[in-house]
């Protein structure tokens, strides 16, 4: 039985680690970024963000997704209804949360601030994406040219204008090629696009510079 509330079981790990939620207490850490969590399954679930398989799909769409409860989630809204509308702009949301999210950006508060450059942003998810910038990570490597990049937006704008590659859907299959798989594919897709291939580019450069 809780000591702060009502809540009873008759498994004891499970009232611990029910306490821990009163008591802020956080015993099982990330190996990988030291992020603290109350439970081993919260460890667990967790542990995925930090591996580049995608490995679900979604048979409706084709997505990968790098955990089946991810995919399951994401496949609920090809048949789900937006129920959450925004009172200021109309927009709609599956989710509840996205929609509180959302209404931030009305409000104009943003108190998630830059301990380097003083940048503010609406929410910690910007902000701990804006940091990758400071920190130098790069988590998004074009196997074509070897451009990196910290954001996944960025990426995908450097696939589609430099290699002439939309990866909303092929992405999946791309990051998973070999190097000379991938450079394959693109020669293909520039094909297609009838944009010149990477050693065409570079030939240019060089004459340009020259």
């Amino acid at each position: 039985m809780c000591h702060y509330c009502p809540y009873m079981s008759k498994n004891k790990a499970n009232v611990r680690q029910h306490v821990y939620v009163h008591e802020g207490i956080k015993p099982h850490k990330c190996t990988v970024c030291g992020k603290a969590f109350r439970g081993t399954e919260d460890v667990k679930r967790h542990m995925v963000t930090h591996t580049t398989k995608r490995e679900h799909k979604c048979d409706v769409c084709g997505h990968f997704f790098k955990s089946r409860i991810v995919m399951s989630k994401h496949r609920q809204k090809h048949f789900a209804e937006r129920q959450f509308t925004c009172e200021t702009c109309g927009k709609a949301f599956y989710e509840k949360g996205p929609l509180k999210l959302h209404q931030k950006s009305h409000s104009g508060a943003r108190n998630f601030i830059c301990d380097v450059c003083s940048a503010a942003f609406l929410t910690k998810g910007c902000l701990s994406r804006h940091m990758k910038i400071h920190t130098g990570e790069a988590k998004f490597t074009c196997e074509v040219c070897g451009s990196k990049f910290h954001r996944k937006d960025y990426f995908r704008c450097h696939m589609e204008k430099k290699h002439g590659i939309c990866i909303e859907v092929q992405q999946r299959e791309f990051l998973r090629l070999p190097s000379e798989a991938a450079q394959q594919y693109t020669y293909q897709a520039r094909a297609r696009n009838n944009q010149p291939s990477v050693s065409e580019e570079a030939s240019e450069a060089v004459q340009y510079l020259t």
